[in-house]
């Protein structure tokens, strides 16, 4: 049991992390003027 709440706990945090990443990516994305990640999943 323990064990899945940390697995969940660590789930959360990553998510806030990658949003907090992306946002930082799409600000400076904007000032590049590159698509960098979108196109390379497109």
């Amino acid at each position: 049991m323990s064990n899945e709440e940390r697995r969940k706990k660590g789930r959360k945090k990553t998510y806030v992390a990658r949003k907090r990443r992306l946002n930082a990516y799409r600000r400076s994305k904007r000032e590049e003027g590159y698509g960098g990640r979108m196109k390379a999943r497109m």
